[in-house]
């Protein structure tokens, strides 16, 4: 069912008896998806129960404008890098339920793209090639997740030139934890 230009939408003909789950899809992807009443996430919903010969009435949404972050992904001489991941992991927590993940482009571009607003950590990474040359590093500059920075994304918010340069492993200035014997 699409809106008109009003925003009002109607559909006929469903049986009653069931609940159901309703979620909002902006086709431009200019706003973010969510399910009634509010929630991002289908376990969230609010069901919706028909009573058979009425009209259920003000099932509506207020989408939020999807955020971006856009940058690319460089070695030490500037060179992009492609295949490298980049984690963008909403409020700082590297979970596949408020993580989302995108790889550089041959050029080492990226693009993570329908963010919801608030806080990110953000992790880039090649360890999903087949041969790891290159430092992961959280944002900026950071090897742990505890102490790096924090991206705030307003709704719509699309920040550009968020480049990042990794180290290679077999860089002297790379230095490896002491190893433990045991």
């Amino acid at each position: 069912v699409y809106t008109d230009d009003n925003g009002d939408w109607t559909m006929r003909g469903l049986p009653t008896g069931d609940d159901y789950t309703v979620r909002f899809i902006d086709g431009n992807d200019t706003y973010l998806s969510e399910f009634y009443e509010d929630s991002p996430r289908r376990s969230g919903a609010t069901p919706v129960a028909l009573q058979q010969g009425s009209t259920t009435a003000n099932i509506d949404a207020a989408l939020t404008a999807a955020a971006s972050i856009a940058g690319r992904v460089v070695d030490e001489q500037g060179n992009g890098i492609a295949d490298v991941q980049v984690y963008v992991a909403f409020n700082g927590l590297l979970d596949d339920r408020v993580t989302e993940y995108f790889f550089t482009d041959s050029n080492g571009e990226f693009s993570a793209d329908r963010l919801r607003p608030g806080d990110y950590r953000v992790l880039v990474s090649d360890i999903y090639n087949a041969q790891t040359v290159y430092r992961s590093e959280w944002f900026e500059n950071q090897y742990d997740p505890l102490t790096s920075d924090v991206v705030t994304l307003a709704a719509g918010e699309n920040l550009t030139g968020f480049d990042v340069e990794l180290i290679a492993i077999d860089d002297p200035e790379y230095a490896l934890a002491p190893s433990i014997e045991v």
